[in-house]
């Protein structure tokens, strides 16, 4: 949640902008028909466990009146009456059924449970989806801007080319190179325009407007985070709160719950039932004298069902096995990616700093550079690679800016942290 913030910082508009990183994830966000599924799903099982838990610990009660006003062999046939009006009350309670209900109560919180987090997993997902269309077109329409510089320094040194030639300074081959470069710039344009419109209509399209709507983002102001984080409370944090994490514990759960239900199977079935029921209520009918009761019964398995009820018990208890391995196998491969994903912060860290270094290099260069062409103490070939040098660099520098940005939210997903608000 925190990193969602500072980006949302970074890309606070300078001035009026159609869209915001905030308002564009929102508009995912209530576009998603997968979001829209997840949060059925999640009323739906909230539904059913407050069904499990209310029969749980309330009665079943029923209230039932009837009459009957017309009748073949009656004087008259058709006659209303309280002698033809009957009522009752009756209610029962199921007090003890070998822990069926406690554990179906729990196995319903667990579904719930589950349902929260895919939730908040789905929730998670379109959160980075947003992130990444979103600074993907901030990211091509900087490459765009980078492409028309270094073509307009393209295309100013063919024209002095031009006229060093004209002035008998420079050869008829530094013409040619000069024009081959501004040539090849101009090709490089049309890519990174290009580029920019299909990440535009990527934009428009996860949100369902028209692939060809012009879309203005607010640009990204302010320093991106440069600091490492804390890999230990990190990898423990994740064991804890990353989504797979607790999916992968939900699962071990219910399979827990489901071999104690096939241990039951095995056991004598023993059940306390307790019930209520009166006769002429609310002043309808006869009244009669309440009548309570408390009832239990035990039934023994024997014959064929006992194989079945062994089979399903041995089912239940392997099954429990594999999801305890599974959660082993889930800790491990949980702790590789977050050590992975610190490593690669680091390198999208070091990335960044290097191509701030080397744009501000390859600037220094190239202008040193030009003057010597200027002067006839450099050849065409080395202006050529001090231009290309200087636009590699600022393309560089423009994708490990975008780089660094995407991965701290990226690893903060990786460790389970919420990045939606």
């Amino acid at each position: 949640m925190k990193t969602l913030a500072l980006l949302l910082c970074l890309s606070a508009p300078a001035g009026a902008a159609n869209w915001t990183l905030d308002s564009y994830t929102k508009e995912l966000f209530s576009v998603s028909h997968d979001l829209k599924a997840s949060e059925e799903s999640l009323e739906l099982a909230k539904s059913d466990y407050l069904y499990s838990l209310a029969s749980f610990w309330l009665p079943s009660v029923s209230l039932s009146a009837s009459n009957t006003p017309y009748s073949s062999s009656g004087s008259p046939r058709l006659y209303f009456s309280d002698s033809r009006t009957s009522s009752s009350l009756s209610a029962s309670l199921n007090l003890f059924n070998n822990f069926r209900d406690k554990l179906g109560l729990d196995s319903s919180r667990l579904s719930r449970d589950g349902s929260e987090v895919s939730l908040f997993s789905q929730r998670q997902s379109l959160t980075i989806e947003a992130i990444n269309n979103y600074y993907g077109v901030l990211r091509k329409k900087q490459l765009v801007s980078v492409a028309k510089q270094s073509l307009a320094s393209y295309e100013e040194q063919y024209l002095k080319a031009q006229q060093y030639y004209k002035e008998g300074l420079k050869s008829y081959s530094d013409v040619l190179k000069s024009e081959l470069n501004f040539r090849s710039s101009q090709v490089s344009e049309l890519s990174a325009e290009e580029n920019y419109r299909n990440s535009v209509m990527s934009f428009n399209t996860s949100i369902y407007r028209d692939p060809e709507e012009p879309a203005d983002l607010a640009e990204v102001t302010g320093t991106p985070d440069l600091s490492m984080p804390d890999l230990q409370e990190d990898l423990r944090y994740a064991m804890a709160n990353r989504p797979d994490m607790k999916q992968a514990r939900i699962s071990l759960e219910q399979k827990r719950i489901s071999r104690k239900l096939a241990r039951i199977g095995w056991w004598p079935d023993f059940s306390v039932d307790a019930s209520y029921s009166r006769q002429g209520v609310l002043g309808l009918g006869e009244t009669g004298s309440p009548y309570y009761s408390v009832g239990a019964s035990l039934s023994l398995p024997i014959g064929l069902g006992t194989f079945a009820d062994r089979n399903s018990n041995l089912s239940a208890s392997i099954s429990l096995a594999q999801a305890e391995r599974s959660l082993l196998e889930k800790e491990l491969a949980v702790k590789t990616e977050i050590i992975s994903a610190w490593h690669s912060r680091a390198l999208a860290l070091k990335s960044y700093e290097v191509s701030k270094m080397s744009a501000d290099l390859s600037a220094q260069n190239l202008a040193i550079v030009k003057e010597k062409y200027s002067q006839g103490r450099a050849s065409m070939i080395e202006l050529a690679d001090a231009q290309s040098d200087e636009q590699d660099s600022q393309t560089s520098l423009a994708n490990a800016y975008f780089d660094l940005l995407l991965n701290r939210i990226s690893y903060d997903k990786t460790v389970g942290r919420q990045v939606w608000h």
